[in-house]
């Protein structure tokens, strides 16, 4: 640390927060990657279209990283480590996940006897932290400033259903000696990515710079961004000599809906244009996150895998529709269900289910943001 950076290094990873030039440098020693980002931290501003996605919606339903909440108590009581007076606090984070189970407390003796400037420490050290622990609420970074020192001691008991962990960080020595002369600045052979990845958040660390497409993979790329433009303009107007443009008459195309063969969500060749068409007035917003997908390719065949989302919320009338309007929707399908020729034990079965869909899903909020799964075989002609 000098009056202006510090360096953090742990493992295969160099952290440099440089307040003289308004830069934090996230470098991998390991793969020879680094990610510059400005000072103050827009995290949101670096992260890759996946990683964002991610980040902005961690604590809904579907995802297993929760929003970290928690509380700071702080005690009278202190203790000497390494001659240095420290004082100890409590410090209690759990995730609000609903399937997340985490809990963690901490004991933790820290000190403001330390032989550098801790208010400078702890301005630098935030800045670092919002990359390290994204997922902390507001409210527990406002808390974990009722720490008033260096940590010289911290012990930990952390819980995820029945697994428990319990850790100890102590601080062994307190010195001042020279650094290398390029303990605030990036090697010159290093590999700078242009976006945080989802991988690099969760991990803490910067990974391995992408693998370059082959000629190959890159002809595949290009009919997936040609799909995922498709949906972006929705010319409802096009769409059959859209489709027309990138599959073959051969082609099939099986949603989750198919049930029988040139039907529904099971149509073959320039039919599969009804569904695209159909998409583009009613859907949500489709973003195919075609920079994560998965391609392989073999001789003329190849395989992609790829993640996408489709978004409705309030302002995208008429494609969505308030929780007043599903109610009254689903009320009126009820009713009809009484006029079926079923058992009574069916009716109700039939009648829970569609009203605890209405009640539930929009209860939970009014923006629905759905994950889709996308396979597809291609072949080149």
């Amino acid at each position: 640390m000098s009056d202006k950076a510090v360096t953090f290094i742990s493992g295969d990873n160099k952290f440099i927060v440089d307040l003289g030039n308004n830069l934090m440098l996230l470098t991998n020693t390991k793969y020879k990657t680094f990610v510059k980002l400005p000072l103050p931290l827009d995290l949101k501003s670096h992260l890759n279209e996946y990683a964002l996605l991610r980040y902005q919606t961690y604590w809904m339903r579907f995802y297993v990283y929760g929003l970290a909440t928690g509380n700071v108590e702080e005690s009278e009581e202190t203790r000497s480590i390494l001659g240095r007076e420290c004082k100890r606090y409590e410090k209690n984070i759990e995730s609000t996940a609903e399937y997340a189970n985490f809990k963690s407390k901490a004991t933790i003796w820290a000190s403001a006897d330390v032989p550098f400037d801790l208010e400078a420490f702890n301005k630098m050290n935030a800045y670092l932290q919002n990359f390290l622990e994204f997922n902390n609420s507001a409210k527990l970074n406002d808390e974990l400033k009722k720490i008033k020192g260096f940590p010289f001691l911290e012990e930990t008991v952390r819980t995820r259903g029945s697994m428990t962990i319990k850790t100890t960080s102590e601080v062994i020595e307190l010195s001042s000696k020279t650094p290398p002369d390029d303990i605030y600045s990036v090697p010159p052979d290093y590999y700078q990515k242009d976006k945080i990845s989802f991988d690099d958040l969760v991990n803490g660390s910067i990974g391995p710079r992408k693998k370059e497409l082959t000629g190959d993979e890159k002809e595949v790329y290009a009919i997936l961004k040609e799909l995922k433009e498709g949906y972006i303009k929705r010319d409802v107007a096009i769409a059959q000599e859209w489709v027309k443009s990138i599959i073959a008459e051969d082609f099939h195309l099986v949603g989750t809906n198919a049930t029988f063969p040139r039907s529904g969500e099971w149509l073959r060749g320039s039919e599969a244009a009804k569904i695209f068409e159909s998409d583009f007035r009613y859907w949500g917003d489709v973003t195919l996150y075609i920079d994560e997908a998965e391609i392989s390719v073999e001789g003329d065949g190849a395989w992609v895998a790829l993640f996408a989302t489709v978004t409705r919320k309030p302002g995208m009338e008429p494609r969505y529709r308030d929780a007043e309007t599903i109610r009254k929707t689903i009320l009126n399908i009820i009713n009809a269900k009484e006029e079926k020729d079923w058992s009574s034990k069916r009716i109700l079965q039939e009648i829970i289910h569609d009203a605890s869909w209405a009640l539930v899903e929009y209860e939970r909020s009014p923006e629905f943001i759905w994950p889709l799964r996308i396979t597809a075989n291609l072949v080149r002609r």
